[in-house]
């Protein structure tokens, strides 16, 4: 379902009417798909590579929509801490990595998590810290 609906957006004009009424629907069945993943994953069985997956897609939801949120004003201290934190899970998560019995082969798993860690590294070099906001005022995050 969310497959379904994200399609429009990316197959509309960026702030057309089609694409500014799907947007909603998009990041609330994604937050249901992700609530659930993380649900499954605390409940049932931990998967490294799921969890993994379920971290970046996590945090590139919520970065994704922040940067259209905050384009003109830059990204603010919440947005500074959010990746703080995602940062520190996924060192913890480099940490553990060779302790953990990897089905996956390790070079998707590094990857993967390099991804992540790349990701949360240029975000968290944005944070000035001084006046609350993330340094670059009006830039957005290419690729998002």
């Amino acid at each position: 379902m969310v497959f379904l609906i994200g399609v429009v957006p990316l197959l509309t004009a960026k702030g057309s009417r089609a694409h500014r009424r799907f947007e909603p629907w998009f990041l609330r069945i994604i937050t249901v798909v992700l609530v659930t993943a993380v649900l499954g994953l605390a409940v049932f069985n931990f998967r490294p590579f799921l969890t993994l997956i379920v971290l970046l897609s996590v945090y590139n939801a919520y970065a994704g929509y922040r940067t259209l949120r905050i384009r003109h004003t830059g990204p603010t201290l919440a947005d500074g801490l959010f990746s703080g934190v995602f940062l520190l899970g996924g060192l913890a998560f480099l940490a553990l990595l060779p302790r953990i019995h990897l089905v996956w082969s390790p070079v998707v798993m590094y990857s993967t998590l390099g991804v992540l860690l790349t990701t949360t590294v240029y975000d968290v070099s944005r944070f000035s810290g001084n006046s609350g906001s993330l340094g670059g005022g009006s830039t957005s995050i290419p690729g998002r």
